[in-house]
This record gives structure tokens, sequence and C-alpha cells, in this order.
């Protein structure tokens, strides 16, 4: 019996060896090139929670004496503990940063939270006190008093109605070299590492 048509020919053998040489080539480019992509994003990262955290102190000193952060925490002093992170939902690509420390004020200590979007231009949005004064204002049967606990301020309520809360900080930014990122990346805000931008 002729097992000729059983045997590839030298054709289909160089075909088939190359098609595989070709495959394999192009994940290892593809690999190299996310890993590259991986590493640059995560350096443009530092670089950007780094200059919002400069903006965002500057921006805490420059806040008004009648702000509601100011009337409960007093002037600002500092800020600690910086970190941020890109979170994601299962297949999303990760398009903010959230950002979070401890900003230190003459009266107290309040965690601060911050999410990083895109925009045209470094720029720190509108910060409110959490729960905000307005809030306080409309449901004094919740808000309770505020009260220091260990440094923080606390929203504590004896009556009734039990709440007890830690006061916390928000807002959000913009930064105009902010990247999509395909990946996790997290991390400390380094205090050293040097700002280019201009």
């Amino acid at each position: 019996m002729d097992n000729f048509a059983k045997r590839p020919s030298k054709l289909t053998r160089r075909l088939l060896w190359t098609t595989s040489s070709l495959a394999l080539g192009l994940a290892v480019v593809l690999a190299g090139a996310k890993f590259f992509y991986s590493q640059y994003i995560t350096e443009v990262d530092k670089r950007i929670v780094v200059e919002v955290t400069n903006a965002l102190a500057v921006e805490l000193q420059r806040l008004p004496e009648d702000d509601d952060i100011v009337q409960n925490y007093g002037k600002f002093i500092e800020l600690t503990d910086a970190r941020w992170n890109r979170r994601s939902d299962w297949e999303q690509v990760m398009k903010w940063i959230e950002w979070s420390a401890t900003a230190h004020f003459e009266k107290a200590k309040a965690r601060i939270e911050l999410t990083i979007y895109k925009g045209k231009a470094l720029t720190i949005r509108k910060l409110e006190m959490k729960p905000s004064g307005k809030w306080r204002r409309d449901h004094p049967e919740l808000a309770g008093e505020l009260v220091l606990i260990d440094g923080e301020l606390w929203h504590v309520n004896d009556q009734e109605i039990k709440v007890k809360g830690r006061c916390r900080i928000h807002g959000s930014a913009t930064h105009p070299d902010l990247l999509d990122a395909f990946e996790m990346h997290s991390g400390e805000v380094d205090p050293d590492f040097e700002s280019t931008r201009k």
C-alpha cells in the first residue's frame, strides 16, 4: 500500500514550520510590547500622582475660612501616607486613578480621597467634607455632633437612631496625561519622585 498520501510533503512541512515560527514570534513581540507599555503607564501614573498631590496641597492651603473643611478641621498642615491604585471591574479598561492620603489640619486629621480622570488640564475639583455641612444641617437628627476620636472627626448620634461614622474628605482631579490602562497598578506616592512637568 502506498503511504505517500499520509506523509506531508516538504512544502507542507515547511509551511507548517514557518507558520508556527511566525505565531511564536508574534506572541513574543506582543508579550514584550504589553510589558513595556505596562512599565510606561506605571511611570506616567507615578508622575501624575505626584503632580496631583502637590496641586491638592496648594488647593487645601487656599481654602477660604468659611469653607466647611476649614471650619471643622482648621488650617491645613500637610499630606501623609499618600497612595494610589488603578482598580478595574472584570474586563474593563481602567480610565481613572484612585488616590488617597491622610490630611493633617490644626484641629484634626482626615482621610482624603480623590478620583483622577483625564482632562484638558491639571485641576483639583470641588473638595467636600463627608457628611457635608448641608447634609448635617438638613438631617440634624441623624448627624448628631462632631466628636474628636483618636485625632479624627466622627459624627456621633446618641439619640434613638444610633449613628457613628468617620468624617472624610472627597473630591476629584483631572490630568491631561492620564492614559487608559489594561492592568491593575498601585503604589505609594513617592515624595522624592522628580516631576518634570513645566
